[in-house]
């Protein structure tokens, strides 16, 4: 080998989100050290699918020789497959920021608890044995190597690598990293974006985001590529009213039930937060607000400990609020669906393909008295999807049939993710020689990079965007 082409450093994108906006993974190599920025889940609607994707070992990855992995924030679609690594004889250090080692060991477990469920449903299916991805006893050698770090603080984890975490604004500990890399004295610098947070509307329990000015790489997330993406501060008022009308239409004159399927990590949470600043105010206020999900009941304990300073004391108060019911197993949550009593559900999962949200669909479908709250994204072909659409007079959930008279709202205002225009000016802004896109859907994704293009080239820039695919590979 050349000493020329030894010296180069590389960067391959292995991940699903080269081409999709699920399973996200970057592989930087520089001489003999391997490191790997995330390693996420690709999450869909197909049990069989997504383990075919989830369980292949990506190509030009050679597990066994990964020196680190950075994490940046713990959405399973970033950090889900991590354990897969470790079950086939990766030693790597697993890096991560501080704070992050409760929600991402609770997302872990509760992965390799459905990843032994899809077994099972698969072996069945197929008449074949078919093992999990990863079990419990994979997470635990994965943590095993994991160390935490400080943020916003420039790291030197070696001679020849240093690293910073800069706050993204996308969930709890949600983090950008710049990464320096020096090799026969000189120096380069990649930012990876992670998820990006939505500055447009307020947040809860998010670090402000911080913008990076320059790198010699950015490779940065287009979740809102599409110019029809934007949410406004006047898209929230919207949304609110709407909470709270139907809120007051279906369980306090209909005497209904309402259901707001949602994630156990960070969604959960905030639309807690909005019931309770809607609602504590009014003593007549009498409306349960069901939290049905194990995971999210966990995480909800975990944020108390993490959480700081006046985001705490929000929390706390939403926590202790006499409204709020926390169920944790499935009896409790029959017992609530057999009750006459109006209620509002948030329960996981939420596209309304697993979990409690699943059962309590099932229940609300039947009836016009009853009201189905879309929060964000529904995937295609999920039931979610099929609800939100409204198209199906009768919808099937584990293979019976449920009459489909319950009524459905969609809110706009509560995707975490940063609106297209701000993308567009963020990575414009940046000094840097080249910008990768990914972690967006193609098609959407093409539009935006000559977007971003032309508005480089407006501002007098010289930046080279790069559409991202799965063979696409960049020497540094």
């Amino acid at each position: 080998m050349s000493k020329k082409k030894k010296d180069k450093m590389k960067v391959s994108f292995i991940g699903k989100n080269a081409y999709d906006v699920t399973g996200s993974s970057v592989l930087v190599e520089m001489n003999e050290t391997n490191i790997l920025i995330e390693y996420g889940l690709h999450q869909g609607n197909s049990v069989s699918k997504e383990y075919k994707l989830n369980v292949q070992k990506p190509k030009g990855l050679s597990i066994k020789k990964i020196n680190y992995i950075f994490l940046n924030h713990m959405h399973v679609d970033h950090i889900g497959n991590i354990p897969f690594l470790y079950k086939h004889g990766c030693e790597a250090t697993l890096i991560a920021p501080k704070g992050s080692k409760r929600i991402l060991e609770a997302l872990l477990y509760d992965c390799a608890h459905i990843m032994f469920k899809d077994s099972e449903t698969l072996t069945k299916q197929l008449n074949r044995n078919v093992d999990p991805i990863y079990a419990e006893c994979d997470v635990d050698i994965a943590l095993s190597h994991l160390v935490e770090y400080d943020v916003e603080t420039k790291i030197d984890l070696t001679d020849d690598i240093s690293f910073c975490y800069q706050p993204s604004g996308h969930i709890i500990n949600s983090y950008s990293l710049e990464l320096w890399l020096s090799q026969n004295g000189n120096t380069k610098k990649i930012v990876y974006t992670s998820d990006l947070g939505n500055v447009s509307v307020p947040q809860f329990y998010t670090n402000e985001f911080k913008p990076i000015a320059k790198a010699n790489l950015v490779i940065g997330e287009a979740t809102y590529a599409k110019k029809e993406k934007k949410i406004t501060k006047k898209d929230r008022k919207k949304d609110l009213e709407k909470i709270e009308s139907v809120v007051q239409q279906f369980c306090i004159d209909g005497k209904g039930k309402v259901l707001f399927p949602t994630f156990s990590l960070h969604r959960t949470q905030t639309m807690m937060t909005v019931l309770y600043q809607l609602f504590k105010d009014n003593p007549n206020f009498k409306t349960k607000i069901i939290i049905a999900s194990p995971l999210a009941n966990k995480i909800c304990d975990i944020f108390m400990s993490e959480l700081q300073g006046e985001q705490k004391e929000l929390f706390k108060e939403v926590l202790t609020w006499e409204n709020i019911v926390r169920v944790r197993e499935f009896e409790d949550l029959q017992y609530y669906l057999d009750s006459e009593e109006p209620m509002v559900f948030l329960a996981s999962a939420g596209f309304c393909q697993a979990g409690y949200s699943k059962a309590i669909c099932a229940r609300l479908l039947p009836s016009a008295k009853n009201c189905i709250v879309v929060c964000g994204y529904a995937m295609p072909d999920t039931l979610i999807y099929k609800i939100k659409n409204g198209t199906n007079k009768y919808l099937s959930i584990d293979g019976i049939a449920y009459r489909n008279r319950c009524n459905c709202v969609r809110l706009k205002s509560f995707s975490s993710h940063m609106n297209h225009d701000d993308l567009i000016k963020y990575y414009s802004d940046f000094q840097s020689e080249k910008i990768c896109i990914v972690h967006s859907e193609m098609n959407e994704k093409i539009e935006f990079c000559k977007e971003l293009q032309e508005e480089i080239s407006r501002k007098n820039k010289t930046s080279k965007v790069i559409c991202v695919n799965k063979d696409t590979c960049v020497n540094l």
